[in-house]
């Protein structure tokens, strides 16, 4: 991993962990779990409208891996570091 990944991992890190309601760690994996699908989709510029912003469909796919991770974790199936 090179010092850009790293800072970027400490920077999602310190701000899951200023957010009330994450202290659960299934919580916290989750909402990690989704910025890191969020930045897969924002690198691939086909998943982008004209201004840089999600298009429908990338939208959709970030919503349905959000519930994913969430059903996931209401039901303890999710990562627990």
């Amino acid at each position: 991993m090179n010092s850009k990944d790293e800072n970027h991992q400490l920077s999602v890190e310190a701000l899951l962990a200023e957010q009330p309601g994450l202290e659960d760690a299934g919580l916290r994996s989750a909402a990690r779990s989704v910025f890191e699908y969020a930045q897969f989709l924002l690198d691939d510029e086909t998943n982008l409208t004209r201004v840089g912003n999600l298009s429908g469909d990338a939208r959709a796919l970030l919503q349905k891996r959000t519930l994913e991770l969430l059903g996931e974790v209401e039901s303890g199936q999710g990562d627990t570091p």
